[in-house]
């Protein structure tokens, strides 16, 4: 599909369409960035960058993935922009039949692998989902779903996490409710409850693209990474309690993939307790 049927009227002007949105920012990057300046080693961030994106390029790059599906790489499935240390991306309502559940499954795999990727090269994000009429284009990005990512990421991220708004919430609800249980249902997986009730995107997830292959060295990197940050004592207070958010959630996730062979227990990170995180299916808000 062209930009063209979805965010370009038929005078070639811009339209909103109907779309499920993701922006997505780098923590700490504006501070990553000063002190790589001070050190005289901007050259080395920017090729950790380059790196991680270059990783897991599919999951965020519109024509790559269109050019690798169909050989055509303005066949796309969704569109994307980067400005400075942001990425926001669209994917368009297009399938009635499936009720926005292709779009929106498949919008959070890629940022789920998108988050992984950048998580495990030492880059944390967060950011948030939403849905609406939005404008995506090469040179402008407009609309309410952006406006409401932007102030859910701000306000009430804090953490490196991806939140899902309530509207979003609204449709994964929904489509949970197509499967004969929540608990065997994509989104009991993909979204889940943090400690402060909030939802957000479960990254790591993306380590487990099915029930029976798990990529044990990913989790291992991540443990490692998030590990050795939490060591540096140069790290201010503020991105320490970041780091051991991380460190929480990373051990629950190790909770749930514990019965899985080649699990091994130094797969948790030493000292830090599981955040109690809840699943959908651990929830009332598919009751009654």
């Amino acid at each position: 599909m062209t930009r063209d049927q979805f965010y370009v009227g038929g005078n070639g002007r811009p339209v909103l369409y109907p779309s499920f949105f993701a922006l997505v920012d780098v923590l700490g990057f504006c501070e990553r960035t000063k002190q790589a300046h001070r050190d005289g080693a901007e050259g080395e961030l920017l090729q950790a960058l380059a790196a991680a994106l270059c990783e897991e390029r599919l999951s965020v790059d519109s024509k790559a993935f269109a050019a690798a599906l169909s050989g055509n790489e303005d066949d796309r499935l969704w569109w994307h922009k980067f400005f400075t240390d942001n990425l926001v991306l669209a994917y368009p309502l297009r399938h009635a039949y499936t009720e926005g559940e292709l779009e929106l499954g498949s919008l959070m795999m890629q940022v789920a692998r998108y988050q992984c990727a950048m998580s495990r090269r030492g880059f944390f994000v967060r950011g948030a989902f939403s849905y609406g009429e939005v404008h995506i284009g090469e040179d402008i990005v407009f609309g309410a779903p952006l406006v409401e990512a932007h102030e859910l990421e701000r306000d009430h991220a804090k953490w490196p996490r991806i939140l899902v708004s309530d509207g979003v919430m609204d449709w994964v609800s929904c489509h949970a409710t197509r499967f004969r249980t929540t608990e065997g249902s994509p989104q009991n997986h993909e979204v889940v409850f943090d400690e402060d009730g909030k939802p957000f995107l479960n990254y790591l997830g993306a380590t487990q693209p099915d029930y029976f292959a798990i990529f044990w060295d990913r989790i291992q990197q991540h443990r490692d990474v998030v590990t050795t940050a939490m060591a540096d004592e140069s790290m201010d207070g503020d991105v320490v309690e970041k780091l051991r958010w991380a460190a929480r959630y990373h051990n629950w996730f190790c909770g749930t993939v514990a019965c899985h062979e080649g699990y091994a227990a130094d797969l948790l990170i030493a000292d830090v307790e599981a955040a109690a995180i809840r699943r959908l299916s651990d929830t009332p808000r598919l009751q009654g």
